[in-house]
């Protein structure tokens, strides 16, 4: 409790506020529901107090003509404020009661979101005016296919959500997740938010903690600080309280499945940029990743056959022999259809004479289905062709159209948003040195029993699928694998998908 603020409020009620004191309690009543709270509290008190007294008949004795000895002394005492405390009660009821009016309507809360997230709003179709800016109000839906939100709502909640996301706003303390990897911080006061998910039900007690929804997967509950309620909703209908350190994923029959809890896989501030992997390979990280995405914590790189570190566009760089130096990583990749953008800098050695192409800068996903890869290289049709970047995820994909093997440094951009566009081919664009390639769309050879698709549908695991590669191609044996020859600098991965203007930010941020 605040000493001063109750201060404040008792000397609101009595009468003897000053005039300064007054407009600062105004302004502290206006944004804090908890005030307003404690003001409605010292308020009934003081009217029922003067209710009960008008009442009695009898005399001023005992505990009531205590309380009118005091009211009347109270009186005496701020006659000089009297007009001006009637005043600034009708003015403070006004203003408390336009907020408690809003509040009635509906719940509301105010999100932003970070550089390149892409989001949708749907309001209920029964509202009269629709908000204006980042709002939600009770029934909005949010959708957020890239990049990651703040949500503020007004118990002083705090939730960061990455995409893919999708989350309705039940009431004030309530939150439907239908889709989505969201990190909750409770303040004192605010104890019992809850987060629904298609199969949890999570009451907050105190607490800082994520949870994480798929729709086509099971739904987990991490516990970071405090305690959590937590309560499936399928068939077993188990109930646990958990504490921090503690995490539990449903099962298909509703039961609660102990799993370790991670601390890594939420995002508890909102990123200057999208969720990024990425790898510097100046000698002091070498070849591991850094980044702001969750995955960070849990990737591994290893080497094969020593690959050298040489001087770099910007500190170290990785060198790479074409004889089998390559890295390989225990990260699976984004998989289906997910916006993805893969960018670096590459020098590849000038005039290189060779034929068919140059294998993979990065890749990963099962090479020996139609659509189910990601793979960045750079091709070159014949001897006397120029090396270009080349985009494929199958029996498809595109290429552009600059040199590239000249000797030079080129700053190299793959992206995708996972969609087709208006003519049904997949929305793709290549970058190089800050400027969009005019792409070639190309078919390759189906292979057998294999479906075609315009997209690409990323299968990060099947028996054949494999994990994020840099300098190599996809294939599982290692002894059949071709290589990249040439150096890579500061390879970054971005969760989502970037535009032109996205770009040239990469290179002059």
């Amino acid at each position: 409790m605040n000493p001063e603020l109750e201060d404040q409020i008792q000397k609101l009620v009595e009468g003897t506020i000053s005039k300064d004191e007054f407009h600062a309690l105004e302004q502290v009543l206006a944004a804090d529901p908890q005030a307003r709270q404690l003001y409605y509290q010292h308020a009934s008190l003081h009217q029922a107090l003067q209710y009960r007294l008008s009442r009695s008949s009898q005399s001023s004795t005992g505990l009531q003509g205590l309380a009118q000895s005091r009211l009347k002394r109270q009186r005496v005492k701020s006659l000089k404020f009297t007009a001006f405390a009637a005043a600034a009660l009708v003015i403070v009821s006004l203003t408390i009661l336009s907020f408690f009016r809003t509040d009635e309507n509906s719940s509301r809360l105010v999100f932003k979101s970070a550089p390149a997230t892409l989001y949708t709003v749907t309001h209920p179709a029964n509202l009269k005016e629709k908000p204006e800016g980042l709002v939600l109000l009770k029934g909005s839906k949010l959708e957020i296919t890239q990049g990651s939100v703040e949500l503020t709502f007004q118990s002083g909640v705090k939730s960061v959500i990455q995409a893919p996301a999708n989350v309705t706003l039940r009431a004030d303390d309530t939150l439907y997740m239908h889709q989505g990897t969201a990190w909750f911080q409770v303040p004192s006061g605010a104890e019992g938010f809850t987060v629904n998910t298609s199969e949890l039900h999570i009451v907050d007690l105190g607490t800082e903690f994520g949870v994480i929804a798929k729709p086509k997967d099971l739904d987990e509950v991490h516990v970071l600080k405090g305690r959590v309620k937590v309560s499936t909703l399928n068939h077993k209908k188990e109930v646990a309280t958990l504490s921090a350190g503690e995490a539990r994923r449903t099962d298909p029959v509703g039961r609660l499945t102990s799993i370790t809890a991670k601390n890594t896989a939420f995002l508890t501030t909102l990123p200057k940029s999208l969720p990024f992997i990425h790898w510097s390979f100046d000698q002091q990280d070498r070849f591991q990743a850094t980044g702001n995405h969750p995955a960070v914590a849990d990737i591994k790189t290893a080497q094969h056959s020593y690959p050298q570190l040489i001087s770099g566009k910007n500190g170290s760089a990785l060198s790479l022999n074409g004889k089998g130096q390559h890295l390989v990583t225990n990260w699976p990749g984004f998989k289906g259809n997910r916006a993805r953008t893969v960018a670096c800098w590459v020098r590849l050695p000038k005039d290189t004479q060779y034929n068919g192409n140059l294998s993979g800068i990065v890749g990963w996903g099962d090479r020996s289905s139609a659509n189910s890869k990601w793979k960045v290289i750079v091709a070159k049709q014949n001897k006397n062709a120029p090396a270009v970047l080349r985009l494929s995820w199958g029996d498809r994909g595109i290429k552009g159209n600059t040199l590239l093997n000249d000797g030079k440094w080129h700053y190299i951009v793959a992206t995708s948003t996972g969609l087709l566009n208006e003519k049904g081919l997949l929305q793709a664009e290549l970058y190089v040195d800050g400027k969009k390639e005019q792409i070639t769309h190309q078919t390759f050879q189906v292979r057998k029993n294999a479906p075609s698709s315009k997209g690409f549908d990323t299968n990060t695991v099947t028996k054949n699928s494999q994990p994020l590669m840099i300098g190599s191609d996809l294939m599982k044996d290692v002894s059949a694998r071709t290589f990249f020859k040439g150096e890579i600098d500061e390879l970054t991965i971005y969760d989502g998908y970037m535009t032109s203007k996205n770009v040239k930010e990469l290179i002059h941020p």
